[in-house]
């Protein structure tokens, strides 16, 4: 009973915000000679979702937190967003799932490289070298969640487009 009052249906503004940050562009720099990738989230949040899933990681669903969340539930206050958190809500019985999620990621960032790029000799720790900021991952008896940042060194959104994984 008491979950349910954190949840609530979005108005019909709230999810006109929901879509125009879903479907904005946001780029995420690559290192060296890697391009920029130019990414809408709903994008890699449906890729990485059926990925998750073919892979028998259970995905409970999907969900934006932070300054982006607020934004899209009060944009009339003026409120705006730098980073752009977005939280998969998954099961991690194992360790292993971590590789999993990283796998899945990084593979789905080789996806959006721009077309022409030849992708045969590109692997996991070169796209991670490339494009990911920061990844923590923390496996406890009582706290299991892994993060990726990506790159973005705009003033597009802030410093990150981060994708979090946890129970």
């Amino acid at each position: 009973m008491e979950d349910d009052r954190r949840f609530h249906k979005l108005t019909q503004e709230q999810v006109e915000n929901l879509d125009q940050v879903l479907t904005e562009v946001i780029p995420i720099h690559g290192r060296g000679n890697f391009p920029t990738l130019e990414i809408k989230p709903k994008d890699i949040i449906h890729v990485v979702r059926d990925r998750l899933i073919l892979k028998k990681i259970k995905v409970r669903d999907v969900r934006l937190n932070g300054s982006t969340a607020s934004h899209v539930l009060v944009k009339e206050n003026g409120t705006s967003y730098k980073d752009l958190d977005i939280i998969f809500g998954v099961e991690l019985p194992k360790p292993e799932d971590f590789q999993i999620i990283k796998e899945v990621v990084l593979g789905c960032l080789l996806d959006f490289l721009p077309k022409g790029v030849n992708k045969d000799k590109i692997t996991a720790l070169t796209m991670k070298e490339a494009y990911v900021q920061k990844m923590v991952k923390v496996f406890t008896e009582h706290d299991r969640w892994s993060l990726i940042s990506l790159s973005n060194n705009s003033d597009h959104l802030g410093q990150y487009a981060t994708v979090l994984f946890g129970c």
